[in-house]
């Protein structure tokens, strides 16, 4: 429970509960159930003398408010299962789903009617007063993932193939208003101006997927990787729907966007792994080491 120098209240209340089940389903296969839920809930986010205390948020990440029932899920925060299976001494594979139901809102506390009596203002010091932005946004993930390990060995070379393969998609619905007929800017009290803004609406996915192999040889005193990733990554709009304004429709008008293609094609990449070890001597206490990575960068949903 915070207090800031101008007596607003910033209170915050963290609330988790997490399960985990490991189970040996045979000799071979063995099995691991993650479940985790938290909540984070600030009474009075963003408390300070700029932001008196009806200017503030209340946050949450389940909903609390009727408006948003429909919107957030009771679903845990995050789950996971991971089975492995060994086929042999040689091979062994891990499969993993996971699932993240994240988001949270932010309610302003002086209330999100229509009226004038739930404008914000802005005073010239900087001040706000009476309410402020509602807004929200929605950001589940899904996650799906396979790997495995193969030991074998050709002619005095013995390898360790590991391979795998994802697929993650990551979604967000976001929104934002603001109550009232938008935003008065005062001097000392006298509105001289007021700003209307249309919703703010923001709704796409983001899909990653990416194969790898990646092979390390051993022969004497030298071990080579030799590893590949390839990665395809795209994202695409959702539709989404903006109100009119509640006071100048004519100005600012319901509007709404069907969504689809950013504009522009897949990011699709190769990446190549090489490393090089060798230990000199018989008893091997030094090693030379030289290798060679290139990383492609993760595209950005916004």
């Amino acid at each position: 429970d915070l207090l800031t120098v101008s007596d607003f209240q910033d209170n915050t209340t963290l609330k988790t509960w997490n399960l985990k089940l490991n189970g040996q389903v045979a000799a071979s296969n063995s099995a691991t159930l993650f479940v985790s839920d938290n909540d984070k809930v600030k009474i009075g986010r963003n408390a300070s003398p700029t932001r008196p205390q009806e200017t503030t948020w209340d946050q949450g990440g389940k909903a609390s408010d009727p408006r948003l029932f429909s919107l957030f899920s009771d679903r845990p925060t995050i789950a996971k299962l991971e089975d492995t299976h060994i086929f042999g001494a040689n091979f062994f594979l891990t499969g993993m789903y996971s699932e993240s139901d994240g988001g949270f809102f932010l309610t302003p506390e002086g209330g999100i009617g229509a009226d004038h009596v739930n404008t914000a203002l802005e005073s010239l010091d900087g001040v706000w007063h009476n309410t402020f932005i509602d807004a929200y946004t929605l950001r589940p993930q899904d996650q799906y993932k396979a790997d495995g390990s193969y030991f074998f060995s050709t002619g005095n070379l013995n390898h360790e193939l590991k391979f795998g393969a994802n697929y993650r998609k990551a979604t967000v619905k976001s929104f934002s208003r603001w109550p009232g007929w938008g935003i008065d800017y005062t001097n000392g009290g006298y509105a001289y101006l007021t700003g209307i803004y249309s919703d703010g609406v923001l709704n796409y996915d983001v899909k990653y997927k990416n194969l790898y192999a990646q092979d390390t040889l051993t022969s004497g005193n030298l071990t080579v990787n030799l590893g590949l990733r390839y990665d395809v990554q795209s994202g695409t709009q959702l539709p989404g729907v903006s109100e009119a304004s509640p006071i100048l429709p004519e100005l600012m008008p319901a509007f709404s966007a069907a969504g689809g293609s950013p504009g522009f094609k897949d990011w699709k990449n190769l990446s190549p792994r090489l490393g090089l070890t060798y230990a000199l001597g018989a008893e091997k206490k030094t090693l030379l080491r030289a290798s060679y990575s290139r990383f492609a960068d993760q595209l950005s949903g916004a």
